[in-house]
C-alpha cells in the first residue's frame, strides 16, 4: 500500500488504494476550539467510529453490517481501508469523540473509492451536513438521510 498525496502539516499521507468493491478514507482531526492556540493542534486518542446505517432503501455491505472504531495517533491521524460498499453505495455514520474537545458526525452515502477529510473539532457536537441538496437527490441518498433522522442522528 502506498501514498498519494500528504494531507496535513503534520506529515499525514494519504491512502493511496483500497480494494474493488471497498473505501478507504485517511483523515486528521484538529482541535479548533477558540480558546486554544491559532494553529489547530492535532488531537491525539481521539475516538474514530464507522457504521453502516440500514434502514428501508438502503443495502448493507457484503458481508453484512459494519461496525469499525480506531483512534488518532500522536499527528491526529486515523485511516480505514478495505471498508467494504453495495454496489450503488452503502450509507455510513462516521462518529469522532474526543473527550474535553468536542465531537463530530456525519451520514452519507459513501461509493467505492479513496477519500480524505480534515476534521476541526470546536467544543461541541458538530455534523456534517450532507454534500448533496434535499431536493432532486438520488433515492439511496434520501433513504440514507431517512434512516440517519430515526437513528438519532
Amino acid at each position: 500500500m502506498g501514498t498519494e498525496e500528504m494531507i496535513s502539516a503534520n506529515g499525514v499521507y494519504n491512502v493511496a488504494a483500497t480494494a474493488p468493491g471497498t473505501f478507504a478514507l485517511t483523515g486528521t482531526v484538529a482541535d479548533g476550539r477558540p480558546e486554544r492556540p491559532p494553529y489547530d493542534p492535532p488531537v491525539e486518542g481521539a475516538i474514530v467510529s464507522y457504521s453502516t446505517v440500514l434502514g428501508p432503501g438502503l443495502a448493507a455491505p457484503p458481508g453484512g453490517e459494519v461496525h469499525v472504531v480506531t483512534k488518532t495517533g500522536y499527528d491526529g491521524a486515523f485511516a480505514v481501508i478495505d471498508m467494504p460498499v453495495a454496489r450503488g453505495g452503502t450509507c455510513y455514520r462516521m462518529e469522532v469523540v474526543a473527550p474535553e474537545v468536542g465531537r463530530f458526525e456525519s451520514v452519507e452515502v459513501i461509493e467505492s473509492g479513496v477519500y480524505a477529510q480534515s476534521i476541526e473539532l470546536e467544543g461541541g457536537l458538530e455534523k456534517a451536513e450532507p454534500g448533496y441538496p434535499t431536493r432532486g437527490m438520488a433515492p439511496l441518498d434520501r433513504a440514507c438521510a431517512k434512516a440517519a433522522g430515526r437513528s438519532g442522528g
